[in-house]
């Protein structure tokens, strides 16, 4: 099994209880529905865009132990019902701004990919680097934006360095935790681009001194 399959194998159940209540703060990360919820942002993080259907398929592959005997049409009658079950959390993760559907394709968004790395930093390292530049990559088109929420003194090549990396560390998610808290932000409610501003923010008082 390769690794980034025995990550998506790994379900809510097999994280640590104390990581799980940790997070329970957030209102998508409480209740019955925060496995799938976890499923949905970590195979996305880690696999890329996919269809509800192409989930449906995933979820049954890591969590159905007879999935390598069932016939096409066992797994054709299952695969309708996990997708049932997907196609409700997807769109109630895209109206929280967690994915975004493009066509049929959902893909994770800033903040969702944020929110996946923050409850479980193991992922980084499965997750491919070209999708981290796509997703935390400070492009010229959204300079403007980042110097709207950093101080003049701040190098705005040292902090576009310091903004794709600190995801990578391994303090990351202690910080991202610390802050949703002290800051009192409800993630399920917060923009991509209020989150972006309010990062930079944390970021910037890092750079200072």
């Amino acid at each position: 099994m390769e690794q980034s399959d025995i990550a998506l194998a790994k379900g809510e159940s097999d994280m640590p209880k104390n990581v799980i209540n940790e997070w329970q703060f957030i209102p998508s990360l409480k209740g019955q529905q925060k496995e799938l919820h976890i499923f949905i942002l970590r195979t996305l993080a880690i696999q890329g865009p996919k269809s509800c259907w192409d989930l449906a398929l995933e979820k049954l592959k890591h969590e159905e132990p007879r999935f390598a005997i069932l016939t096409k049409d066992a797994i054709y009658h299952k695969r309708m019902g996990e997708n049932s079950k997907l196609n409700k959390r997807l769109r109630f993760l895209e109206s929280k701004g967690y994915v975004q559907k493009l066509g049929s394709i959902y893909k994770s968004t800033l903040k969702g990919m944020t929110l996946i790395i923050g409850v479980d930093p193991s992922i980084i390292t499965l997750i491919p680097e070209e999708r981290l530049k796509e997703t935390y990559n400070l492009r010229p088109s959204n300079e403007k934006f980042v110097l709207n929420h950093i101080s003049t003194h701040v190098d705005i090549n040292k902090f576009k360095d310091d903004f794709k990396d600190c995801f990578k560390n391994e303090n990351f998610s202690i910080m991202f935790r610390r802050m949703l808290i002290g800051w009192k932000i409800n993630m399920d409610d917060i923009s991509s681009e209020a989150l972006w501003g309010l990062i930079i923010e944390r970021l910037e008082k890092g750079l200072k001194g």
